[in-house]
């Protein structure tokens, strides 16, 4: 991670909350989960919080599939995301079981807007995204394009 970057995982009730902190809102990092999280029949959500300006990409990888994501800079905030596998790329939507949740959550009074003041751009990962099998996720992010 670049110097700036910090990650703060936190285990609460019914899930898995990763804070990510960016100073200049490009980076990425990597996070290993322990097995004990997936030994449940029913995976925990595991719940990503950019707290950037927004959220132009982020791509998540577990080793054998990518999704990437897009949220758009202008109202009405279109998320936009892709699934890859050795198969090929598909155009997810919120029927899709691998789409994920994303929600704008402005704090202090704010409005859930971008450039996004005060909050944080909250991504739930899909159910299975992350397993035993794949217990490392990969993220990268780029808050705007430069």
């Amino acid at each position: 991670m670049e110097q700036g970057d910090y990650l703060a995982v936190s285990t609460q009730e019914g899930g898995v909350r990763i804070d990510v902190y960016s100073e200049r809102g490009i980076g990425a990092a990597q996070v290993r989960f322990p097995s004990s999280l997936f030994a449940s029949t029913g995976a925990e959500p595991i719940v990503v919080a950019f707290h950037l300006q927004g959220l132009e990409q982020v791509v998540f990888d577990n080793g054998e599939q990518r999704l990437e994501l897009s949220v758009s800079s202008h109202d009405p905030f279109v998320v936009t995301q892709s699934l890859f596998t050795e198969e090929g790329v598909q155009s997810l939507t919120e029927a899709d079981a691998l789409w994920a949740r994303v929600e704008i959550i402005a704090e202090n009074g704010e409005l859930a807007t971008i450039p996004l003041r005060q909050g944080c751009i909250e991504v739930t990962l899909p159910a299975g995204f992350l397993n035993a099998h794949h217990p490392v996720l990969s993220l990268r992010w780029i808050d705007f394009y430069r």
